[in-house]
């Protein structure tokens, strides 16, 4: 385990220095999305309550639109940076 966070922290730390800030931060965001997936993945393969996250209404399509908005504003942040 202190490898692994040992390597996540030099990750972001590298990838700061070569980017920015804003873009450490948006990664660091999209992880939660990767989790959610990986969760609900699991929750519909293992066929086990216990285990995962189901698709719910009306949750899923507001942490969709979340994660939408994310990426727009990111979009929009680097297309006005050129």
């Amino acid at each position: 385990m202190i490898f692994v966070l040992f390597a996540s922290n030099m990750s972001a730390i590298l990838g700061t220095a070569a980017t920015s800030t804003m873009t450490t931060s948006m990664w660091k965001n999209f992880s939660g999305l990767v989790v959610w997936i990986v969760a609900m993945v699991i929750y519909y393969a293992v066929g086990n309550e216990d285990l995962g996250e189901p698709w719910t209404i009306p949750g899923s399509f507001m942490i969709l639109a979340g994660f939408s908005t994310m990426l727009t504003a990111l979009h929009v942040y680097y297309r006005e940076i050129k």
